[in-house]
Order: structure tokens, then sequence, then C-alpha cells
């Protein structure tokens, strides 16, 4: 293996808290804050810059804390609420 170093803001996530978007795209789904306390699940369309056989390296998201889902997407629509147990957040590389 090569080492390389990659010049671009973005997030290391496992590679299960992909999936596909329309026309090619890549998304991963967001847990947004509701103003009345819920949580619901938002779809977020994402550029994969690098992969490896566990985790994706992806950028075109904001530098804010994010809270994604990270597997088990299968189960999960867009727009539906949901409570979060622990709240795991990607860390910026």
């Amino acid at each position: 293996m090569i080492p390389q170093t990659l010049g671009k803001n973005g997030f290391w996530i496992p590679i299960t808290a992909l999936t596909v978007g329309i026309r090619g795209q890549w998304n991963i789904y967001l847990v947004a804050p509701n103003p009345d306390g819920s949580s619901e699940i938002t779809p977020q369309t994402v550029n994969v810059e690098h992969t490896t056989t566990s985790q994706a390296f992806i950028s075109g998201i904001n530098g804010q804390q994010l809270t994604i889902v990270q597997s088990g997407l299968h189960r999960y629509v867009p727009g539906q609420l949901v409570r979060t147990k622990a709240a795991k957040t990607a860390g910026q590389q």
C-alpha cells in the first residue's frame, strides 16, 4: 500500500453509512433535530473521495457537528421521526 495525503476537508465514515442516491450519487442519512425536540432522518448527498474496505472519506457537507445513521439504513426512510440512544459524530479529518 502506498500512503497518500488528501488535501481536502471532509469526514471518514463507516462504509455502511453510504446509500445509493439518484443518478449515481451517494447519500448519507443525517439525524436532524426538530424544534419540538424530536429528530428526523434527512438524506444528504455527499462526494465520496476515497474508500477502504471499511471506511469512506466524504466531502460536500459543511463542518458542523453532524449525527449520522452508521448502519441499518434499510430500516429508515427520509422524513422518519427517530429517537437516538447515543449520538456519534463523524470526526473531521
